[in-house]
């Protein structure tokens, strides 16, 4: 049965941004008529979906399996929530290394190293006021 994205999400109960992500990792083939309407089989987002899901289980499995014994209780149920969580706070940390790493360095005659005119001041200053006491 050919459908598009708002009739398979009443129909499976899928969200409708899980049907457009996997639309575009292009799991599964569909028909677009050049405009707005995704066209597709049912049954190949039903089993796009239970391979998705596969995947994300054996993920969260080799996960756990990986962790130390007695870390932390895993349950699969919040399992996966757990692993998506994970992975915001590592893009977050990445972020904000990028931002620390790139920023200005603060401090300095007028708070910022790399003012060069008030360097250019500081040393005039000095270089006068070593030739008043010479």
């Amino acid at each position: 049965m050919w459908v598009n994205i708002s009739q398979a999400a009443k129909l499976t109960g899928y969200k409708y941004s899980e049907i457009r992500r996997l639309i575009t990792k292009g799991a599964f083939p569909f028909y677009h008529n050049g405009k707005k309407a995704f066209k597709f089989e049912l049954e190949d987002l039903k089993t796009a979906m239970k391979a998705e899901m596969e995947a994300t289980q054996a993920a969260a499995k080799k996960k756990w399996e990986e962790q130390q014994l007695g870390a932390r209780p895993f349950d699969f149920k919040g399992g996966m929530a757990r692993l998506k969580a994970e992975a915001k706070v590592d893009k977050r940390k990445l972020a904000e290394e990028k931002r620390r790493t790139c920023r200005v360095i603060k401090g300095g005659d007028r708070g910022n190293e790399f003012d060069f005119r008030s360097q250019l001041k500081r040393l005039q200053k000095e270089a006068s006021g070593k030739n008043e006491t010479a």
